[in-house]
């Protein structure tokens, strides 16, 4: 699968450019980042009323639960930029490279993060660093760097087969890894063992290497108009689903383990995989601000956590984690957007700092 294969899709043949690639990257990485922001923005006015009973919650329902495509979309990025044989120059420089990439900002942002819960947040943490470390509790952002470095780890093992693989089997081994953390999630009550397997930062990837062989496998396909209707109202379903199922009204607690909101449910599969097919159709070329929001996606993730909490003490869109109202979560979600973002990019402006954004 050379990166500029021509396509069959939809009874029609399309070639994968290099063009559209930088495009539909550039939009889905801007979606997805938008994604993650809105989800950790709004979890504290949803969590405060689970079910959903206010008009705020409901909000905060629809916009963060809407966004769980965010987190599988990425992973299925790197796997169509990171399996690429046509950029593959051998494990040492492979790994060399990731490391240089992955590596300092792991470690410059947990130190960030710990001093930050420390004299911020003011949490006690002198005794539990080694603690909140090894079960990836310093900061949520921070797990991402974790799943992309060990996907980065096994990506020489899996890239001579990745580069002889036909696309259907490519898709079957992707969908079937994929399949594995949602079992295990849904057969925990009979197994009666905790999910010890994810909790610790080096097997976080263990879960998202079924998107990444994904991403490798969808790598190119785009669909026609009606198609693309299609999914998008499939898309729009799910999300529904997914808000509707939070809310626990008549709904089995047992569906929640296969089609609920975790990033191991079925649902949220699917939903990340209809958002990425979605985003390779896209022909519009991306604006110069997608792109710039593309290229700033993991300098956001990693800031603006901080930004949030700066925000909220300050007390400027209502006291607390809690928005008073949906205009003001709404509001929040944009200024913590947007602070970041202008943050970040002046951070890439600067020498040795921009390799930590």
């Amino acid at each position: 699968m050379a990166p500029h294969t021509l396509l069959k899709t939809d009874g029609r043949v399309a070639m994968d450019s290099g063009r559209h690639e930088v495009s539909w990257v550039s939009w889905l990485r801007a979606a997805a980042i938008c994604g993650v922001v809105a989800i950790h923005v709004a979890s504290a006015t949803l969590l405060a009323d689970p079910h959903m009973q206010s008009r705020r919650a409901l909000a905060a329902g629809v916009i963060s639960l809407s966004s769980k495509f965010a987190v599988p979309a990425f992973v299925m990025v790197s796997g169509a930029l990171l399996l690429n044989p046509s950029r593959y120059r051998g494990p040492r420089a492979f790994l060399r490279r990731r490391a240089l990439r992955l590596l300092p900002p792991l470690v410059v942002w947990h130190v960030f993060y710990l001093a930050w819960d420390k004299w911020f947040l003011h949490r006690r943490v002198d005794g539990n660093v080694p603690r909140l470390i090894l079960t990836g509790n310093v900061s949520q952002p921070l797990y991402y760097f974790w799943i992309i470095l060990g996907l980065a780890v096994v990506t020489p093992v899996l890239m001579p087969w990745a580069a002889q693989a036909s696309r259907a089997t490519v898709l079957l081994v992707g969908a079937l890894s994929a399949l594995i953390p949602t079992l295990t999630f849904a057969t925990r009550s009979v197994r009666g063992q905790p999910l010890a397997w994810v909790e610790t930062p080096w097997t976080w990837w263990i879960p998202y290497l079924g998107f990444y062989l994904l991403g490798w496998g969808l790598r190119g396909v785009r669909l026609r108009r009606s198609h693309l209707v299609a999914c998008g109202i499939a898309a729009a379903l799910l999300a529904l689903e997914i808000t509707w199922q939070w809310r626990g009204v008549g709904v089995p607690s047992s569906a929640d383990k296969i089609t609920g909101a975790s990033y191991y449910s079925a649902t949220v599969h699917l939903l990340g995989v209809l958002a990425y097919v979605l985003a390779q159709s896209v022909t519009r070329p991306a604006n110069r601000l997608v792109r710039k929001l593309g290229d700033a996606t993991l300098g956001i993730f990693v800031i603006h956590v901080a930004v949030m909490g700066l925000v909220v003490r300050s007390g400027i869109l209502g006291d607390g984690w809690v928005a008073p109202n949906g205009a003001s979560l709404v509001l929040r979600i944009g200024t913590v957007l947007g602070l970041t973002f202008v943050l970040v990019l002046t951070l890439q402006r600067l020498p040795y700092v921009r390799r930590l954004v």
